[in-house]
């Protein structure tokens, strides 16, 4: 096609994002080599288009979010109009034009007779790029074509922010004695000298300082010309600075005299020299280097940004965040944002877990002063959004993935990260930043040179570190703004990149992308992300208690495998939890390890077939199908793996109850093939990837997957050194046995059933809630209610319901809904295939797994 013709009809005509992306699509036609005519392009902006004129527009409902586009084209004319809700919304459309463009598809106006309409359910789609290693991490923060690449694959995705993050990688004080590569890490005097304080790093020059202050405003003003919230994440503002004898650059003239006026006046010239900055992310609890309930500290602080006259957002990360501190935020006169993190520190399924673990709920001892939220009464809020979710509340609230699942290998489920787009929305919540996987890379000075593109083969190393993952922002950008994305839009990458494998590559990776997130969903031996890496996952024994760490301290004892708790302790149960109910000839009502096994087995299946026929096929040799074949094989490997396991791991705890010498067998011989397993994932990655994939400087975020099957066999011997050594007494009769085998033999029983219920359209606080169920002939017995307040600070409540007429029914009582809180509910029964939750987990595990009903006239997201 032509190149395009461009006519603002309400655009500014100054307007610098639109500009840039007009100039994008011609950049992308002109580099396409098209010569045939194509449709002239139309921009509007702030007046709807007239319906009579456009293909498809008399029948569609216009949105009207922000952010969002319409494509259609003329009934009359060739001319394609591209519309937007916002400056942003009509960037991303033009950027569509010009990603088809790019990835060799032609922009004709037949495409789209059928109007092409994306609106964003989720207002903030956010990714975070976190600094914590100087080796690893100063080349890409100061490449300029660099920056200005990965803004367009941001901008092209239909991200609205970018959060450059400094100070993450270390938790003052527990990793004090660690701090050894503090480049950038209390950030301030690595970017400004702020009038009246004698502060500066004693290794630094002035000019290094000056060079890193003008990055910064690069990417700002990069930022803001695609059309891209430019925010700053300031995690770390102290720690103990006369104290670190390992550290690689010491700063001197911090005080506790001047400790709190120097950040206000530091963080204030960073503000005034960079205009694009937005927003202000900042840690509030100890982990941050001060002390909690530091209200002074913070209220000096807060003056930094309210002094630059801009409505810069005050972005607290809720661990450890009590009402007196928000308080203090918004007497600033600041927007006030709490974010807290969406599961934990890594990634599971979409919707936020039913409950937290029992580990996170507030301890019955005293704490020290200085952590007294945190790991004290506000305990609840370390890994989730606790009470912060009520209806009275004067602040916005995101949240945050953190990047403690997966880090190295490619991700790309669609359906999950849709999912998030819906559900990351939850009680009014605008939304989710996503910290990118090569977030920690290096971190608390483990970095290696050459270590950021993590492979051993030249061939497979890309120009930039994101270029690896763009398949992950492209989904996840794009089913963030609108799980409408089809196909062809997500993976249209892949198109240009892998030739005719392109389709199997793609069956390939969306078929395994998302096993990750199950196997941390179901398993949770740690929150911590220091701790827990189920990517190259350190072994936890089915028989021996580990030392303290990296599991030892966070769960209760016995310490082995089958006795770490799920990350939803509501709805999932592990294997000591699954053979205490079938021992007892109990319905489990939550999803056991059975269920979870095969969920995995059957993604590595699909993974596995599409990536043997992506293999015969003509682009198999290319470096994007190479990359994406072999991740798609680990990926398998450690699916298969936790699959095996996680039904050893029921054997083994069932024998343990019972005696019971097949059992045992059982538990070994599952135990072996998911070793085998593993194996399977280790030799893949051993062939392209780096003997040290750093992530951290313990063992267990050291090496690969290789260095972790020495622990697997060695357990393996172990359990039947134990068995042998201890002799357990056969203490289960013979009909016991038989039937618990049997219902091993089954595997996953958990039944969902989305029909026969309506939810109330809403309720009146203070008034019972009447809930009905339509009555089936084959349950074995009475459903029963589950219902909480939206408050993970609170436990879930059950009722079980009373026949009436054709239906169930039971009541929320009025005392209860007075509350300012919305409330959840699910049913759970007993059917003959096994027991079923309504609404349960669909089978591509992306929705919400209960019902969330609001209060009548409860306002939506930033309207509440």
């Amino acid at each position: 096609m032509d190149r395009p013709h461009f006519v603002n009809l309400d655009a500014a005509p100054g307007d610098v994002a639109i500009q840039w992306a007009a100039g994008k699509l011609a950049q992308a036609h002109a580099e396409s080599g098209a010569t045939e005519h194509g449709p002239r392009i139309v921009v509007g902006l702030t007046t709807s288009p007239k319906p009579g004129i456009w293909h498809g527009l008399d029948d569609v409902h216009l949105p009207e979010g922000d952010d969002s586009f319409v494509i259609a084209c003329h009934k009359d004319a060739p001319e394609l109009l591209v519309w937007g809700t916002t400056t942003r919304g009509v960037v991303y459309g033009l950027l569509e034009l010009a990603d088809r463009l790019a990835h060799g598809a032609a922009v004709t106006a037949k495409d789209f007779v059928t109007p092409m309409v994306r609106s964003p359910k989720a207002r903030l789609r956010s990714v975070s790029r976190c600094f914590s290693s100087e080796i690893e991490d100063k080349g890409w923060f100061h490449d300029r074509e660099g920056w200005r690449r990965y803004l367009d694959m941001l901008a092209t995705n239909r991200f609205n922010r970018v959060a450059l993050t400094f100070g993450m990688p270390y938790n003052y004080p527990y990793q004090n004695g660690y701090l050894t590569d503090v480049y950038l890490h209390f950030a301030y005097p690595f970017l400004v000298a702020p009038e009246g304080h004698d502060v500066r790093v004693r290794e630094l020059s002035d000019d290094e300082r000056a060079d890193n202050l003008e990055t910064l405003q690069f990417i700002g003003r990069e930022a803001e010309r695609r059309g891209l919230e430019f925010h700053l994440g300031l995690w770390t503002h102290g720690y103990d600075f006369d104290d670190t004898p390992r550290a690689n650059y010491t700063i001197n003239g911090i005080t506790p005299d001047n400790h709190a006026a120097y950040c206000r006046d530091a963080l204030h010239a960073l503000l005034v020299a960079v205009p694009q900055i937005r927003g202000v992310t900042l840690r509030v609890h100890i982990e941050g280097g001060v002390p909690e309930a530091s209200y002074d500290f913070w209220s000096v602080v807060f003056q930094g940004i309210a002094r630059t006259g801009r409505p810069i957002e005050v972005d607290l990360h809720a661990k450890g965040v009590e009402p007196k501190l928000i308080d203090t935020a918004i007497r600033s006169g600041l927007p006030v944002n709490i974010s807290p993190k969406y599961l934990a520190e890594h990634m599971g399924l979409p919707y936020h877990q039913a409950a937290i673990r029992r580990e996170e709920s507030p301890p019955a001892g005293d704490v020290p002063s200085a952590m007294s939220f945190s790991e004290g009464s506000r305990r609840f809020l370390r890994y989730s959004y606790g009470d912060l979710l009520s209806r009275a509340r004067d602040y916005s609230v995101s949240f945050r993935i953190w990047p403690g699942t997966q880090r190295i290998l490619l991700w790309g489920d669609p359906d999950i990260a849709g999912g998030y787009g819906q559900l990351s929305t939850i009680a009014g919540a605008t939304g989710v930043e996503i910290c990118e996987p090569l977030s920690y890379k290096g971190r608390m000075g483990s970095g290696q040179p050459g270590g950021r593109f993590n492979y051993t083969d030249g061939a497979l190393i890309p120009k930039f570190d994101w270029q690896k993952h763009e398949i992950f922002y492209r989904i996840w950008g794009r089913q963030l703004h609108d799980a409408a994305a089809e196909g062809p839009e997500l993976l249209r990458l892949l198109d240009s990149r892998c030739g005719d494998a392109a389709d199997d590559v793609a069956k390939a990776l969306t078929g395994i992308g998302g096993v990750l997130n199950i196997v941390t969903q179901a398993y949770g031996p740690s929150a911590c992300n220091h701790y827990y890496w189920p990517e190259i996952y350190d072994n936890l024994s089915l028989i021996n208690p580990p030392g303290q760490l990296p599991y030892g301290d966070d769960f209760d004892q016995p310490g082995r495998f089958g006795n770490a708790p799920t990350f939803d302790p509501q709805l999932f149960a592990n294997p000591a939890q699954y053979a205490t109910e079938a021992l007892a000839d109990r319905q489990s009502h939550r999803y056991t390890p059975l269920d979870v096994a095969g969920w995995l087995d059957a993604r590595a299946e699909t993974g596995l077939a599409a990536a043997k026929a992506a293999e015969a096929r003509n682009g198999a040799d290319l470096p994007e199908t190479r990359r994406i074949l072999a991740d798609v094989r680990i990926l398998a490997g450690i699916a298969r793996f936790f699959a095996a396991k996680f039904r050893a791991g029921c054997s083994w705890e069932i024998y343990l109850k019972t005696g019971d010498p097949e059992l045992f067998r059982a538990a070994k011989r599952q135990y072996a093939a998911a070793i085998e397993h593993w194996k399977s994932a280790a030799d893949t990655g051993t062939k392209i990837y780096q003997r040290n994939l750093s992530c951290g400087p313990f063992t267990w975020l050291q090496g690969n997957w290789a260095d972790r099957v020495q622990a697997m066999v060695r357990d393996l011997n172990d359990i039947e050194a134990w068995h042998v050594d201890t002799r357990l007494p056969l203490s289960a009769d013979a009909d016991t046995l038989a039937r618990v085998k049997a219902l091993i033999a089954q595997g996953g029983r958990m039944q969902t059933a989305a029909a026969g219920h309506a939810p109330p359209s809403a309720f009146v606080p203070g008034a019972p809630v009447k809930l009905r169920l339509a009555r089936r002939a084959d349950w074995f017995a009475a459903p029963v209610l589950h219902y909480r307040r939206l408050n993970q600070a609170e436990s879930w409540l059950q009722s079980e319901m009373t026949p009436d007429g054709a239906d169930y029914m039971a009541t929320i009582p009025g005392l209860y809904t007075e509350s300012d809180f919305e409330l959840q509910y699910y049913f759970s029964v007993e059917t003959p295939a096994g027991p079923c939750l309504m609404p349960g987990l669909t089978a591509d595990l992306s929705n919400q797994p209960y019902f969330v009903l609001c209060a009548e006239n409860t306002p939506k997201g930033d309207d509440r």
